[in-house]
């Protein structure tokens, strides 16, 4: 389901979450880590079936708990926000009100709480609500917010426009600029992508160290420890061997992992720094600052 605004009546918004929105792509992202989990659980040592279903039981208690209180409120086809002639509805709203008419505004604006977009509202000052986050439920009277992360990129923007054209209509202003930073962030990570739309040199990186990977399983790794010699034996950084003369260990072993969470770890950390380094700087100057760093890191960690 996408994310839309349907017109329920005349005069009246609904933007709806979807399953494009950062919080569907978490709940996805916390299911699959939990189902990755408990299968490494499973393979590092053995167990009965009357206690993989009872680890299963566990897993599934945690990570439900979790996906309920804090995730299934955004799950696709839910009510984020409603527009009236009358002024703002939504059942996330912090605080007890869930209803702002339109003359109670001052201000409004899109910002990041917590690691995803909030609508924040400024109140009227005549109201004389007070401007401080309660104790218990941190919500500010003054500036109520909702929460937009069941809404994907276009619904917030259109969201935010139709504010604007509501306060256009009462305030008689000429234009509201409704302030959004994480429109901002996203306009800059376009113009970016737009300069590399492909990352060779990074796609190329991960690539070729989930091959080194996947030929060491075949050779005999473990997915959980590798034996040390092993990872000697395929080219680990080793402070003798440098010292030796071995010197190509310092780039091979930019290419050995331990384990699957060495490889994991590495290999999430190249695709969020090379997405956007790589677009900045050009494929040649990526791999020059790649493989420059992992030869000082290398270097380095043979005196550590």
């Amino acid at each position: 389901m996408d994310s839309k605004t349907q017109a329920m009546q005349v005069g009246v918004e609904s933007f709806i979450s979807s399953n494009r929105s950062e919080a569907y792509k978490s709940r996805m992202l916390l299911w699959g880590f939990a189902l990755i989990g408990f299968t490494i659980a499973v393979l590092r040592a053995p167990h009965t079936a009357t206690s993989i279903v009872a680890m299963a039981v566990v897993f599934l208690a945690i990570i439900g708990v979790v996906d309920y209180f804090l995730l299934r409120q955004f799950r696709p086809g839910q009510l984020v926000v409603k527009l009236t002639d009358e002024g703002v509805e939504s059942p996330m709203m912090s605080g007890p009100n869930k209803k702002l008419p339109w003359g109670s505004i001052r201000g409004v604006s899109i910002q990041p709480i917590h690691d995803q977009s909030c609508l924040v509202f400024q109140m009227s000052p005549e109201l004389g609500l007070p401007d401080k986050k309660h104790f218990l439920t941190r919500a500010n009277p003054s500036r109520p917010t909702i929460s937009l992360a069941g809404l994907d990129a276009t619904a917030q923007d259109n969201l935010a426009d139709s504010i604007g054209r509501h306060l256009l209509r009462r305030d008689n202003l000429l234009e509201i600029d409704i302030r959004n930073p994480v429109r901002e962030v996203r306009e800059f990570m376009e113009s970016v992508r737009e300069l590399a739309p492909m990352p060779l040199v990074m796609s190329f990186l991960v690539v070729a160290n989930a091959i080194v990977w996947i030929a060491m399983l075949a050779a005999g790794a473990k997915i959980l420890a590798s034996p040390i010699p092993m990872l000697y034996e395929w080219g680990a950084n080793s402070t003798s061997a440098v010292q030796n003369g071995q010197l190509w260990r310092l780039v091979s072993s930019m290419f050995i992992h331990g384990n699957i969470f060495h490889l994991v770890i590495n290999m999430a950390a190249l695709v969020s720094a090379g997405l956007i380094v790589e677009r900045i700087y050009g494929h040649r100057l990526f791999a020059l600052i790649y493989f420059a760093s992992g030869i000082v890191g290398s270097s380095l960690s043979l005196y550590f």
